[in-house]
């Protein structure tokens, strides 16, 4: 026994329909994946925007040591050691006990000192190289913690105590994402670009709870003259 034209036309058109429905399921499927996929891209951008710039903002002042720039950017000194004077200088250089970090890249780093005097001041770090030992009591050498090494910075300082190493930079909600420049060069990115019609300051809950308020919501912070870039 055969099939009638009928019954192969009603095949036919059961099959048709069948196949659309696979296809337009697939289709819906694949497009709530991919808006799922773009969501958890967003949060996880979002995510790692409000950790370094929560991270960079607590180790310096508002107004001082950063400032926003509405409504996508933050100019910052961004602070990647701290450390203290070891050896009294003898000339141009200073023998300093650091914190372990990143290591000083002259012509790129600053220092800021602080005097025995109570003052701090910006310096152009010149050169940097490992030192044998620190003269100070029990302070011998290198530990786990903390590195020897031999600072020279220009103008020289006087009675320096206190060095807080920095690199000045900015950041920057741009192109859909957040982008790092350091001095004068280029927008490095930081995240996906997942971010676009994002603003930095009103999408970051965290960096506007550190930022004064005004009475109607305004920021008070004045933007800062960014330090220049050595």
């Amino acid at each position: 026994d055969g099939f009638t034209l009928l019954e192969l036309v009603t095949a036919l058109l059961l099959t048709s329909l069948l196949l659309g429905m696979t296809v337009r399921a697939y289709g819906t499927l694949r497009v709530a994946g991919q808006r799922q996929i773009r969501r958890s891209a967003e949060v996880t951008a979002l995510r790692s925007t409000r950790t370094v710039l929560t991270s960079e903002v607590r180790g310096g002042l508002a107004g001082v040591d950063w400032a926003p720039h509405p409504p996508d950017s933050v100019r910052l000194r961004a602070f990647r050691a701290v450390g203290t004077v070891c050896a009294a200088p003898t000339d141009s250089s200073i023998v300093v006990r650091r914190r372990v970090g990143r290591r000083p890249e002259p012509g790129k780093d600053s220092v800021l000192i602080l005097s025995e005097l109570g003052e701090w001041r910006v310096f152009a770090l010149t050169s940097w190289s490992r030192n044998a030992s620190c003269q100070i009591g029990w302070a011998l050498g290198d530990s786990a913690e903390t590195r020897v090494e031999r600072w020279t910075v220009a103008p020289f300082p006087e009675a320096p105590a206190v060095l807080m190493l920095f690199e000045a930079g900015s950041y920057h909600l741009s192109e859909g994402a957040l982008r790092y420049r350091r001095g004068r060069g280029g927008r490095q990115p930081l995240t996906e670009e997942v971010l676009a019609g994002a603003r930095l300051i009103d999408t970051l809950g965290a960096l506007r709870a550190l930022l004064p308020m005004g009475p109607g919501g305004e920021i008070t912070v004045k933007v800062a003259t960014p330090p220049e870039s050595r």
